[in-house]
């Protein structure tokens, strides 16, 4: 996940030999991910030279600077913070997969997006702040933002990073079945409440569907141009697999001891508010918790940090934003479908939140 590399360079000149690679018929995507990058093979080289002390000057010389990076982060690792700029293309891109960089520096590491690991082949050691956790195939860790963890590969095996946008996943969020227990409450808490940094870890070994849903992401992410196709894409084929989680493995998932907030009644407040952002006021959503407002108001604002109104325009904005990319609706009907009915107070809000306006933010999905 450390390993980021330069994600504007094109694939136009490789892409005839991978295109022919998928179409073989004996094509696996494990065969394609398998064989060592050249990175990989001088930090393989370099780990067994220091195992038995054979390292040379002669070898260190001849190293890139970026190589001599990475081997100076395996001897003094460091904690580094990953911005969205490290990880995505451009402000449109919202998905980012790839393939994690066997033998490089476990350095600790936190990042502003979300994070699942997906174990396609092999295992993988993942610390999450304290706690050491060994990853085997067909385990998947979903991380939020903020929470300090690194991940350890020292073999040929093959785990997937995929890197997700706060925005992305507040769509997702809208369109996974309301009763999904899990990812609603772990996405709620983290999105509204303050200070969160959870994890939720999932075994899937032997889930064929799972598997076959995470080789087309990493088809999709390796074998494809980046376009305007591409997150909508990844974006479906990710709901598949967070709704087949919640389908087959949310009984055994295991959590984060600080999962949720210590007042249990903030997520029915959050999921009272995800499905009636467009009507609701904070005296209907008192009554509905048998509540004074003014006890729910001082609730609100200690468990999540923001206030009643600040939570139901966040809520708002978000369904627009999935509005205007994936419909065709006029901007006044957008404003009146998310509880608007002044469109200019709408477009304020909206740029307020955004900064852009409604017409920008559809021109960026467009392109």
């Amino acid at each position: 996940m450390l390993n980021i590399k330069d994600n504007n360079v094109k694939r136009t000149d490789i892409m005839s030999e991978e295109v022919r690679f998928m179409n073989d018929k004996k094509y696996n995507i494990v065969d394609y991910l398998l064989p060592l990058t050249d990175e990989e093979k001088i930090l393989k080289q370099y780990r067994e030279l220091k195992s038995s002390n054979s390292i040379t000057d002669e070898f260190l010389y001849s190293l890139s600077s970026e190589m001599r990076n990475q081997i100076n982060l395996i001897k003094n690792p460091i904690e580094i913070t990953l911005y969205d700029s490290n990880a995505f293309v451009d402000t449109i891109q919202v998905i980012k997969v790839e393939k994690h960089m066997r033998f490089s520096a476990a350095c600790q590491h936190s990042h502003t997006f979300f994070e699942l690991i997906y174990v396609m082949s092999g295992f993988c050691v993942n610390k999450i702040q304290e706690k050491v956790i060994r990853m085997n195939e067909g385990d998947i860790c979903f991380l939020s933002p903020r929470i300090v963890h690194s991940l350890e590969v020292l073999d040929e095996s093959i785990i997937i990073n995929i890197m997700i946008r706060k925005s992305m996943m507040n769509e997702t969020l809208f369109n996974i079945s309301e009763n999904s227990n899990i990812l609603i409450k772990h996405f709620s808490e983290i999105m509204y409440a303050k200070n969160t940094k959870h994890y939720i870890f999932f075994y899937t070994k032997g889930d064929i569907m799972i598997r076959n849903v995470f080789e087309m992401l990493v088809s999709e992410e390796y074998m494809n141009q980046y376009d305007q196709y591409s997150d909508s894409v990844k974006q479906r084929l990710l709901e598949v697999v967070f709704n087949y989680l919640l389908r087959y493995h949310s009984d055994d998932a295991e959590e984060s001891k600080e999962m949720y907030s210590e007042h249990p009644r903030i997520m029915e407040v959050m999921n009272y508010l995800r499905h009636n952002y467009r009507t609701a006021t904070l005296q209907n959503l008192a009554a509905y918790l048998n509540y004074t407002e003014q006890h729910l108001s001082r609730l609100i604002k200690k468990e999540t940090g923001l206030n009643f109104k600040e939570i139901l325009t966040k809520i708002r904005i978000q369904k627009a934003c999935e509005l205007l990319k994936k419909t065709d609706l006029k901007i006044l009907d957008i404003s009146t479908a998310v509880g608007y009915e002044n469109t200019a107070y709408f477009n304020a809000v909206f740029k307020n939140q955004t900064n852009c306006t409604p017409r920008s933010y559809r021109i960026q999905f467009s392109k």
